[in-house]
């Protein structure tokens, strides 16, 4: 089935946007916290440990400003043409990042860094509520595991790449380059994706990003296996946040390695998530196992106390 999928029209399409964007955000990132980290830069005094930390913050702030938003934009407009429209932002913003990397100003990445927070918050909802649309229920858990499986491979090759090429004497340039090649190819795969019509094209938007995550919490809260899902996916982000951010520095600081280890972590961190994407499409046997998420959350915890 995995393979089938992977050819299909109602897939591919929608797989290979979010694999350049999922490769594109952490290209960009994972070269600015290198920089950051090996080259010890800081802003407003601030120490370069504290400024890779500061990154994961700026990223992650707009996802809770506004998904909620972007859940509502998700349901008022066609999702394909929403996903379109993000991908034609990347682009802008990476023109802006691609500058902020040949002159190296932490300021302008920093910026860059929030705005494709933004624009990664309006793709999410987007991305996973255009599945029940284009694949039937036996369908979904395949076409989730290779929709995580796929983003954690862009995340390992963007991270690798991000962190070898910014280090090299024209790096800058070449991130540069790089980052806008990415975002034209992602915009490419982007209008093949078929269409997927409003679910409510009457919705009025909420002005106050704050209101519709709420009334969200509420919803989700009422069901119980719904919220104990919510609660191990809250789990997992904020331990990936943690580990993404610290792991640069504990291996410059506390293990005396280099940026080549860096990566090769964070590469390890990637695999994993990857493998086990594919492992829960194995066990959970064509059909959404909620009893796989208290196991991985265990499991989570269990080699973070090891570690």
């Amino acid at each position: 089935m995995l393979l089938r999928l992977m050819f299909a029209q109602r897939f591919w399409p929608l797989f290979w946007t979010q694999f350049l964007g999922a490769f594109n955000d952490n290209f960009f990132k994972n070269a600015l916290v290198i920089l950051i980290t090996f080259r010890a830069i800081h802003v407003a005094g601030v120490p370069p440990e504290q400024m890779v930390a500061f990154t994961a913050a700026v990223f992650t702030l707009p996802f809770f400003l506004f998904s909620g938003t972007a859940g509502e934009l998700a349901d008022k407009l066609d999702k394909a043409a929403l996903i379109r429209a993000t991908k034609l932002g990347e682009l802008a913003i990476m023109v802006v990042g691609a500058i902020g990397f040949v002159v190296t100003s932490p300021i302008v990445l920093l910026t860059v860094l929030f705005c494709l927070g933004i624009q990664q918050a309006l793709f999410g909802p987007c991305k996973y509520a255009i599945l029940p649309e284009h694949l039937p229920e036996q369908e979904l858990v395949a076409g989730n595991a290779l929709v995580e499986s796929g983003s954690y491979l862009a995340i390992l090759l963007g991270t690798i790449l991000g962190g070898l090429l910014v280090n090299l004497p024209s790096g800058g340039a070449m991130v540069s380059v790089g980052v806008l090649v990415v975002a034209l190819a992602g915009i490419l795969t982007s209008r093949a994706i078929p269409p997927a019509p409003s679910s409510n094209p009457t919705m009025r938007l909420t002005r106050d990003p704050f209101r519709p995550t709420v009334a969200l919490l509420r919803i989700t809260a009422s069901n119980r296996a719904i919220w104990f899902a919510i609660l191990g996916i809250a789990w997992f982000w904020t331990l990936g946040a943690v580990f993404l951010s610290l792991l640069p520095s504990y291996t410059k600081d506390l293990l005396g390695g280099d940026e080549t280890l860096a990566t090769l972590f964070l590469a390890m961190f990637s695999v994993g998530i990857g493998a086990g994407s594919i492992t829960c499409e194995w066990l959970s046997r064509r059909r959404v196992e909620l009893g796989l998420v208290p196991i991985g959350a265990i499991g989570l915890t269990w080699f973070c106390f090891d570690l």
